[in-house]
């Protein structure tokens, strides 16, 4: 496993390089840490969310995204989805970063010209 960051509760992250992660006074694998303190369902939540912009990969190994355009779906405006053709979950593609400036740039232009606070 390469290194990863994992968030607790008033923690700092934490950075580790090997196969087990430190979290808290707990030691086990990354998958661990991650099924018991990241997953987590915006479902419920999403319909009061508003004022989003969601950047998706269509080739997210980790996340499905089906997830985003639900969620999206369920939203209030202002909303905005892009979603990345062959985007993975790091955005690891220079070019799909490139556009994740420019658009999300664009946004928050858009968005506070909008509300006149630009």
């Amino acid at each position: 496993m390469r290194g990863g960051f994992v968030f607790g509760p008033a923690q700092k992250p934490h950075h580790s390089k090997y196969s087990h992660t430190r979290y808290g006074n707990q030691t086990g694998s990354a998958v661990i840490v991650f099924q018991k303190n990241l997953l987590f369902d915006l479902t419920d939540k999403a319909c009061f969310l508003h004022h989003v912009l969601v950047f998706h990969g269509d080739a997210d190994q980790i996340v499905p995204v089906e997830n985003a355009r639900n969620l999206l779906e369920s939203m209030q405006p202002p909303k905005h989805g892009i979603i990345q053709k062959n985007g993975d979950h790091p955005m690891s593609s220079p070019v799909h970063q490139s556009e994740f400036e420019a658009r999300t740039m664009a946004w928050f232009k858009q968005i506070f010209d909008r509300s006149g606070t630009a």
